[in-house]
Parts: C-alpha cells; sequence; structure tokens
C-alpha cells in the first residue's frame, strides 16, 4: 500500500529524511521570509514552534535571537532529526516535544511567541488548535503562522516540475500530498475571522504561501 503523507504521526524515517532535504534545499523560498518577520518583531522570550518537524527554521530562530524554544512534533522520526539539526551549543536553548497539536502540554500564559510552518494543513481540526494556542500565549505576545494556499491542479503539477524535477519520488509525493490538502486563501480569512486571531494581518506570499499575523498589546 502507498504511503501518504497527509498526518506527521505516521511519518516514517524515510519520510522524516526527506521533509528534512526538502527544508534544507527549499528553505530559502518556503520559510525564509517568516524566519526574517520573526527576528524583525521578536529577538527573546519563548517561543513555541507547533509542528516544528525537521526544525530548521527554529534553529535559525535561536541562532540569531536571545529567544529560548519549544518544537512539538506528532512524529518521533522527525524530532529524531530535528534533534541532529539542532547545534550542541543550542541545545541549552532548544527542547523537543513529542505530542499533538490538538492537545498541547502546556501551562497557560506560558509563550511570549508561537508559530507554524507549514503544518496546519495536515491537521483535523485548526480551530480547535487555535483555540488552544490562545490560551497558551502571553497576554501581550505575538502568533505568526505561515501555511499553504490551495492552487489549482495545472499549478501544483507546474510548480512541482518547476521545484521538485530534480528531487526523489518521495520528496515529489510529499510535495504534491500537501499542495492537495491546502486551503484556499478565503478559507484561510475564514479560520482567521472565526478565531481569536480576528483583525490579524493576512499576507500572501509568492508562489503558494499565506502568512498571518496577529501581534497582542
Amino acid at each position: 500500500m502507498e504511503e501518504k503523507f497527509e498526518n506527521l504521526e505516521y511519518a516514517t524515517l524515510k519520510q522524516a529524511k526527506a521533509y528534512d532535504t526538502i527544508t534544507k534545499i527549499h528553505g530559502f523560498r518556503m520559510h525564509s521570509p517568516l524566519v526574517k518577520l520573526i527576528l524583525r518583531i521578536k529577538k527573546e522570550g519563548l517561543l513555541l514552534d507547533m509542528g516544528c518537524g525537521p526544525a530548521r527554521e527554529l534553529v535559525k530562530i535561536v541562532r540569531h535571537s536571545r529567544i529560548e524554544a519549544i518544537g512539538l512534533d506528532i512524529s518521533l522520526n522527525m524530532l529524531k532529526i530535528a534533534k541532529e539539526n539542532l547545534k550542541e551549543r543550542l541545545s541549552d536553548r532548544v527542547r523537543f516535544v513529542l505530542a499533538d497539536m490538538h492537545n498541547l502540554p502546556f501551562k497557560i500564559n506560558a509563550f511570549e511567541i508561537i508559530i507554524s510552518l507549514n503544518a496546519l494543513h495536515h491537521t483535523k481540526d485548526i480551530e480547535s488548535i487555535l483555540a488552544k494556542a490562545q490560551s497558551l500565549l502571553k497576554p501581550n505576545g505575538i502568533i505568526i503562522i505561515q501555511d499553504l494556499i490551495l492552487l489549482p491542479k495545472f499549478l501544483q503539477n507546474l510548480y512541482t516540475f518547476l521545484f521538485y524535477s530534480f528531487c526523489t519520488k518521495e520528496m515529489k509525493k510529499q510535495y504534491r500530498d500537501s499542495l492537495e490538502v491546502g486551503k484556499s486563501l478565503e478559507e484561510w480569512q475564514g479560520i482567521v475571522n472565526n478565531s481569536f486571531l480576528k483583525g490579524a494581518k493576512i499576507l500572501k506570499v509568492w508562489p503558494h504561501f499565506v502568512i498571518i499575523i496577529k501581534e497582542f498589546n
């Protein structure tokens, strides 16, 4: 039976390594704008990365700031690779937690910063995750989400060809699986308007990402 990459709970070590390679090769396109944005807004505090995966971006954020961080993921294999990507000199400022985003195991008002990078589209109930995240964020905190915008089939095919022609079959499959479960910009706007993120800034970033930013004072 063909493996699906619709839920990180079932990520094999092969899938986790393939996704780590994707973030390594395409990180400048996938995550760089968000990493720069976070570093421009916040330089310190406790950060939660919901669905951190192999955590390459989380490591960059911590390396270039005074931020301490917790990376959470549902896949043990993803976290094994995340620990390998974590530089030894940063190990005292980052820890990893194996848990489901639907059941975030943290105290109320624990974090100054909560982020999620291209992970929420893998989950079953984004609204319930955001409701829980709201309780974890400090009153003066900030939440930043980046995720996929659903594309027409012809653009899915085009981007797979442009960005993944020379990648492995597993990497192409993960990219296509993610594209197919993305949400339209209108759906993301609806999620924002029906949650504590109402009034958040929503940015569309080429080629197919949305960034949602909400600062609380």
